[in-house]
C-alpha cells in the first residue's frame, strides 16, 4: 500500500479527471515551481500510481520547444516561403501524467483517503465517484472497486457520527 502526503494528494485530486495534465499545467493548478513538481511526480511514478503519454499541443511551455520554435522562426526569416514554419498553429510534444487504472492503485487512493481525515473535506465523495476515473475503474473492475470505495464512505461516515473530526467538514 503506498502513503501519499498531502501535495501528492492535490496532484492525484487533479488527475482524476482523467484528461491528461502536463507539468507545467499541474505547476500553474497547484501554484509550485517546475523542480518541486519534478519532484513529486517522480515519487508519483515511483510509487507506480502515474505515468505519462506524449501528446501533441499547440501550448509551448518546455525550454527545449521555446528553442526548437526560434530556430524556426530563424529559418523563417531566411526563406519566408517556408509554409507551417514558424506559425502560431506549431505543435509541440509534451507528457501528460494520468493515474494508473488499476485496482490496486485505486485501493491506494481509498486507503489514503480513509487514513487522511484531515482532507476529507477536500476529497469530497460525489467529486471522486463523479471523476471520469472512477467511472473507468468502476467500469473496469465492478464490484470491486464498488467494495473499495464503500469502505471510503464508511469511514467518512464513522468519521462524522463520533464528531472527531467536525471542523474538517464544509457544512
Amino acid at each position: 500500500m503506498a502513503n501519499f502526503n498531502k501535495t501528492e494528494l492535490k496532484i492525484i485530486r487533479i488527475l482524476l479527471d482523467n484528461e491528461g495534465h502536463a507539468n507545467w499545467d499541474l505547476e500553474e493548478l497547484l501554484d509550485m515551481s517546475p523542480p518541486n513538481m519534478s519532484r513529486y511526480l517522480k515519487k508519483l511514478e515511483g510509487k507506480k500510481v502515474i505515468s505519462w503519454k506524449s501528446r501533441l499541443t499547440t501550448r509551448d511551455h518546455s525550454r527545449k520547444n521555446k528553442q526548437i520554435k526560434k530556430s524556426r522562426l530563424a529559418i523563417f526569416e531566411i526563406y519566408p516561403s517556408a509554409i507551417g514554419i514558424g506559425n502560431d498553429q506549431s505543435r509541440y510534444s509534451e507528457h501528460a501524467w494520468y493515474l494508473e487504472p488499476t485496482i490496486e492503485v485505486f485501493n491506494d487512493i481509498v486507503n489514503a483517503l480513509i487514513d487522511n481525515k484531515s482532507i476529507f473535506s477536500r476529497f469530497k465523495i460525489d467529486f471522486i465517484k463523479k471523476s471520469s476515473y472512477f467511472k473507468l475503474i468502476a467500469e473496469k473492475y465492478g464490484d470491486k472497486s464498488t467494495i473499495s470505495f464503500k469502505k471510503f464512505e464508511d469511514a467518512l461516515t464513522e468519521d462524522f457520527l463520533s464528531n472527531k473530526n467536525r471542523d474538517i467538514w464544509d457544512y
